[in-house]
């Protein structure tokens, strides 16, 4: 059996144990290049109907790099269902190159 598994939270990387901090840290660089395609469709929703405030998007993405589950919660403010769903849809399409279950978690903020 693998590392025990435990949250990560973005920018915590440095806390996690030394083993598992290579594989983290493709984690949060390739969440980094995925973030855009959040603020591209946030953009396109807005334009609908106005929303702003934080959410903490908590990834669950398996061995084999697939997206299991994603928890999307907002923090403040206010979201579009349409858009939440598109959301989660969205994440669940994004693909890692993790070898181990890997918890991960960030806030992202939207502003009007």
């Amino acid at each position: 059996s693998g590392p025990d598994v435990k949250k990560v939270a973005e920018g915590g990387i440095t806390s996690a144990p030394a083993d598992t901090r290579p594989e983290l840290q493709r984690v949060e660089q390739r969440v980094a290049r995925y973030k855009p395609q959040i603020k591209d469709l946030y953009n396109r929703y807005s334009q609908i109907k106005s929303m702003y405030g934080t959410m903490r998007f908590l990834l669950y993405i398996d061995s084999d790099g697939s997206v299991a589950g994603v928890q999307i919660t907002p923090l403040s403010g206010e979201f579009y269902p349409e858009f939440m769903t598109q959301l989660d849809q969205l994440i669940k399409g994004w693909r890692f190159d993790n070898k181990n279950l890997v918890p991960y978690e960030f806030l992202m903020t939207f502003t009007k």
